[in-house]
């Protein structure tokens, strides 16, 4: 068999296109750069996504206050490691309104204000 017969027939040669199969892609884990907080849907009905992302391990908390200031729930109090978290959390208990999540961290905090409707 010459050459060229046995690359087209023998299984461990065979070509996707032109490019020979070489291995497997990984994904790389990047680091994230930014501190950020969202929450979707705006406005919500039930329940609400929540997407955090944090730059160095630390204590991090998440509270949902009223408008006019008052503390109404704790969603999330404990010490994370870098990256990205990602919470559903549930609306029912509270009246339809406009109410502010804060996600507090050791040096940074964030604000996020949705309206809620029932």
């Amino acid at each position: 068999m010459c050459w060229r017969g046995w690359q087209y027939y023998n299984p461990a040669r065979w070509y996707w296109g032109r490019q020979p199969i070489t291995g497997i892609a990984e994904q790389k884990l990047e680091k994230p750069r930014k501190f950020s907080l969202d929450i979707s849907p705006n406005p919500a009905r039930d329940n609400v996504m929540i997407t955090y992302t944090i730059l160095k391990p630390q204590t991090v908390s998440l509270k949902v206050y009223s408008i006019d200031g008052r503390l109404l729930k704790m969603v999330e109090k404990g010490y994370k490691n870098v990256g990205t978290y990602r919470l559903d959390c549930s609306l029912r208990d509270l009246n339809s309104g406009i109410y502010i999540f804060r996600l507090e961290t050791e040096k940074q905090s964030l604000c996020k204000t949705i309206v809620f409707a029932k």
